[in-house]
């Protein structure tokens, strides 16, 4: 499924030879989802919330330790997340954008991953299958940044070699991810999908209820 790089193996053949590094993910979930009109981190998904489909997804996938950052509402969302085996931390400084929570994420954990990805909370459509197959290629191709990509257009969850830690760190409040993407052009990696689910933007409740609706018909066909 890889556009530049082949893939032959599955992502449980290479934990099967040898040994496989540390990886983590920071999920974003800070924002006050203004243009919902509610937190929709708590919004119903299936038999959990919006949020807690996303965290149940890389809590399926091959990743060792996941963290939550919580800003707006932060005490309900904590509490819908206590179930899961992550860590929720609060972002203070949430209101200064994406960046901020970034940061706060990759504070919060516990050692330094090998790869780490970066997770949108409102943004259900990737499959734990996607998920473990940007890490797969990831360790494949060593110090490259994987992005999924739909017919063309980018998604999420990004995955960072863990070198880049410290420049992720080290950006000031102006910049975004998408500078460090840029300026590593070179060395990012695109994983195809055909979901277009993956690119669900859940932003208002229209968006909710279309993305909703497309979940439902998939769980249907399944």
């Amino acid at each position: 499924m890889l556009d530049t790089l082949p893939v032959h193996q599955s992502p449980d053949q290479s934990r099967s030879s040898g040994p496989w590094e540390v990886t983590a993910a920071v999920v974003l979930a800070a924002g006050a989802s203004s243009r919902m009109g509610q937190p929709k981190q708590l919004l119903p998904w299936g038999s959990t919330t919006l949020l807690g489909a996303v965290v149940d997804r890389l809590c399926g996938a091959q990743i060792d330790e996941v963290v939550v950052v919580l800003g707006s509402q932060a005490c309900a969302v904590r509490n819908s997340l206590r179930s899961q085996p992550v860590v929720t931390v609060v972002n203070p400084n949430w209101t200064d954008g994406m960046l901020s929570s970034v940061q706060t994420g990759l504070r919060a954990l516990k050692s330094r991953p090998a790869a780490i990805a970066i997770a949108l909370g409102d943004q259900p459509g990737a499959p734990a299958e996607l998920i473990d197959e940007l890490f797969f290629t990831q360790r494949k191709t060593p110090g490259n940044i994987v992005i999924p990509r739909v017919g063309g257009r980018r998604g999420h969850p990004v995955v960072f070699d863990g070198s880049y830690v410290d420049e992720l760190l080290a950006l000031g409040a102006d910049a975004t991810l998408r500078d460090v993407v840029e300026r590593n052009r070179e060395r990012v990696v695109y994983v195809a999908w055909a979901d277009q689910r993956q690119l669900d933007d859940l932003d208002t409740p229209e968006d909710y209820a279309r993305a909703l609706a497309r979940a439902q018909e998939g769980a249907t066909s399944t």
